[in-house]
């Protein structure tokens, strides 16, 4: 039988704690699945297209538009999420964000170095 002594440190039940207080902003999922549907299909279509020296089929300009395409919607998704409640988390939409439109930019430079070459 035990006993709880007040005063003693090592009687007392541990706490937990939560260090993050607010919930995930609804639309976090579908962004960040739509963001790593298109760093595959870009990392995918960017070897296919260095394998085969920049003369690969059709297929894979194709996959490099479904890929800029699915960098859209997760950006979308990511704004919406913005749009919620003001104590959901925000902080990893932002993360996402960032990084589609990194891979938007590098898309546009490789068309217009495409274009231009």
């Amino acid at each position: 039988m035990k006993r709880h002594i007040e005063g003693n440190p090592l009687a007392e039940k541990k706490k937990r704690f939560n260090y993050i207080k607010k919930k995930i902003a609804k639309g976090t999922v579908p962004a960040l699945v739509f963001f790593l549907v298109s760093l595959v299909a870009m990392i995918v279509a960017v070897v296919i297209s260095v394998r085969m020296a920049g003369q690969g089929p059709a297929i894979v300009g194709a996959l490099g538009m479904s890929t800029m395409l699915c960098a859209v919607m997760s950006l979308i998704a990511g704004f919406t999420a913005f749009r919620r409640k003001e104590e959901e988390n925000v902080r990893p939409v932002q993360a996402i964000m960032v990084l589609d439109i990194t891979m938007l930019l590098f898309f546009l430079v490789i068309v217009i170095v495409g274009v231009l070459a």
